[in-house]
């Protein structure tokens, strides 16, 4: 062979091995997100938010795109549900279609009407119908290019298949079914529906495929610790009666078969039949009629969801060690539940810790050297350049007297017998625990955690406890709240018991009943909130912000250290928070005429359910005091009337909103002024 046909050979080879070779290279590079649509029931179970959020997070990871969701249920609030949780992830856009006809004996639901509170634009009234939305959305796809996952009924499929069998054919790749595959009891029959489960299956066009896994295979509960403005968390909690717990994933492993396929999750069965409680049965056809069994454990499985369903939308997101930090405690940050776009990395964290300082990095700790509220800003940057931002506010305060509620850092009190105290997540939240080990009975005082330093004779206590003791079995279990605290001959305490409860003033080491209730301070295992205020030689005891025991006593020494524990029982204790009261609060020690009019901060702020507002006129005045939310929407109006002059206050309560930043605005004649609060439940 001559050198020159030699070359015109390895060129010819070179260039049909590139023809080859290069649409895999590009195939492998492009990977287009598989094109869903979501035909779901979300109403009766709570499965379809789970499908619906994992489908979102696999959307956020550029595997999927979601073209539109279906509702094949009736119930009222159900499209504003799934637009409330399509605009949570920053998808509003999504079409939504509603099932037009009438359903036999329809379903009622635990959780859709709250999750409809939640921000989204499309009321019932307003959404189009199914059918139409397939239309449309089909219309405008590529060939063999949708697979139409449907964790419901078959209603929507049955009216889409009679009306145009022509677009499913053309359209449709694949139609996966959540279903039993023997005499489904539910999705297939239920409302007498199994003739159009029976159309579907009998004359669907393209490849169907039967996911029937997921019974075994519980997840939901960790949404306890999802942000309260998700959604999907509201829907999990009002579902299991506001609690959280795990839920069959039945329609959680039908998204994941829809968007990643067999991959290493699914085996496919395609021999075998299926049937109906009806006596339709239908036998396995490979690329016609298949379904799935598991590759993967059960555990597996449930990581792989959970994982998924923790997964915020697209953005900068951070956690924080506390958001509510004592004055010399470093607060840590952690920007690594930051969601970028498809399979984009993150390139670089930057932190604005909005005290004049700044950090670079996922996982930063700073230090704040005075206290305040402080905006922190992450900004993240991907690798094409493109940059997203969150600001969220810190709280720093005096480690003595704090307007803020101070959630569980033991390392911030002094502690007795340290060994006993923790802090462990109780209800959703970071609690001071005391643990129920033995005690060290030659030690004074075992089991008690004091605030540092000393307190001011006139103070406010208050805190959320409850027992670590199941009542019905030890009527005994009992915690002290102790104030005045000198050293271990001198002090005061409030014992609160399951039978009864007593004020104690010890002096000289001689203990001094002051005064007594048969009240039980422990009433049940539940969270209860208590609150002591004293004030020169009166001391109120209030129990769920009704009053349980006062006392005046010359014998209270105030002026000392503040404490809480248990000598024999364990107890959890939240929220805590001593106040100083006087000027220096901001509530007024004078009854004199003001000199001008005022609109004074509200106390206590943050607040927890209530708080007062204080304001002060120079003349009478035609008052209104209203309250807003942080998007100036009114929430209530307080006060529309006429008022004297002096110092009046009005008394606002929360206890029916959520947490977050509130307005409060004044018009008195030619004044105005308007105040943000905060409530932190």
């Amino acid at each position: 062979m001559s050198c020159r046909k030699s070359i015109f050979y390895i060129i010819s080879i070179l260039f049909l091995v590139v023809i080859i070779i290069l649409p895999v290279v590009v195939n492998a590079q492009d990977n287009p997100a598989k094109k869903i649509i979501y035909e779901t029931d979300m109403c009766a179970d709570v499965d379809d938010v789970g499908g619906l959020a994992i489908l979102h997070a696999l959307a956020n990871m550029g595997k999927a795109e979601i073209l539109a969701v279906c509702f094949n249920e009736v119930h009222p609030f159900g499209a504003a549900a799934i637009d409330a949780i399509n605009t949570w992830y920053g998808r509003g856009d999504i079409p939504v279609g509603i099932y037009k006809g009438t359903l036999n004996r329809p379903d009622g639901s635990g959780y859709l009407e709250h999750v409809a509170k939640f921000p989204h634009d499309l009321e019932k009234k307003d959404a189009p119908s199914a059918l139409d939305v397939y239309r449309q959305v089909l219309s405008q796809q590529p060939d063999s290019s949708v697979t139409i996952v449907s964790v419901g009924f078959t209603n929507n499929l049955n009216d889409l298949l009679i009306a145009e069998p022509d677009l499913v054919a053309q359209k449709v790749k694949e139609l996966v079914q959540m279903a039993g595959l023997h005499n489904d009891g539910f999705n297939l029959t239920r409302h007498n529906l199994v003739s159009s489960s029976e159309n579907v299956i009998r004359n669907w066009p393209t490849p169907l495929v039967i996911s029937q896994e997921g019974s075994s295979i519980h997840t939901g509960d960790n949404l306890k610790t999802a942000p309260e403005e998700n959604p999907v968390r509201e829907a999990f909690y009002r579902y299991f009666g506001n609690e959280f717990r795990g839920r069959p994933s039945w329609d959680e492993m039908a998204v994941l078969y829809g968007v990643r396929g067999l991959s290493s999750y699914f085996y496919e069965r395609t021999s075998g039949t299926g049937s109906l409680p009806n006596g339709y049965i239908w036998q396995m056809n490979p690329g016609i009629r298949s379904y799935l069994s598991n590759r993967l454990s059960n555990s597996s499985f449930e990581h792989i969801i959970e994982q998924l369903m923790d997964q915020l939308p697209i953005g900068a997101h951070f956690d924080v060690s506390t958001r509510y930090a004592w004055l010399g405690s470093p607060v840590e940050f952690d920007a690594s539940i930051s969601i970028v776009e498809g399979n984009r990395t993150v390139q670089q964290y930057l932190w604005d810790f909005g005290d004049g300082t700044s950090g670079e990095g996922e996982l930063v700790t700073h230090d704040y050297s005075t206290t305040g509220t402080f905006d922190v800003q992450l900004i993240v940057i991907d690798n094409i350049g493109d940059t997203l931002r969150t600001t969220e506010q810190i709280y720093i305060s005096d480690p003595i007297f704090s307007p803020i509620d101070h959630f569980g850092n033991v390392n911030n009190y002094e502690t007795s017998q340290a060994d006993l105290w923790s802090t462990r997540v109780d209800s959703n939240d970071v609690r001071l625990y005391l643990s129920n080990e033995q005690r060290d009975s030659e030690t004074s005082l075992p089991g008690f955690c004091f605030v540092k330093d000393s307190t001011y004779s006139d103070f406010t206590l208050s805190m959320n406890n409850r027992t670590g003791e199941d009542l019905s079995i030890n009527s005994y279990a009992e915690y002290s709240i102790i104030f005045g605290y000198q050293d271990e001959k001198n002090y005061n305490y409030m014992l609160m018991k399951h039978s009864t409860s007593r004020l104690v003033s010890v002096s000289n080491g001689s203990s001094i009943a002051v005064a007594w209730t048969k009240q039980k301070g422990l009433p049940d295992d539940e969270y209860h909130h208590v609150n002591v205020r004293l004030s020169g030689e009166q001391l109120v005891v209030s129990l769920d912000d009704s009053v349980f025991l006062e006392s005046t006593s010359f014998r209270w020494a105030g002026n000392g250290k503040i404490g809480f524990g248990s000598t024999k029982y364990a107890m959890f204790f939240d929220d805590v928070n001593v106040t100083r009261l006087g000027p220096s609060t901001g509530i007024k020690s004078s009854n004199s005429m003001p000199l001008q009019n005022t609109l004074n901060q509200n106390y206590p702020n943050p607040f927890n359910p209530s708080t007062e507002i204080e304001f002060s006129l120079t003349k009478p005045e035609n008052v209104k005091i209203t309250v807003f939310n942080i998007i100036g929407q009114k929430i209530e109006t307080l006060l529309d009337k006429s008022m004297q002059a002096g110092n009046h206050k009005v008394v606002f309560d929360g206890r029916n909103l959520n947490s977050g930043v509130y307005l409060y605005k004044i018009n008195a004649g030619e004044f105005q002024d308007m105040k943000k609060m905060l409530l932190v439940k």
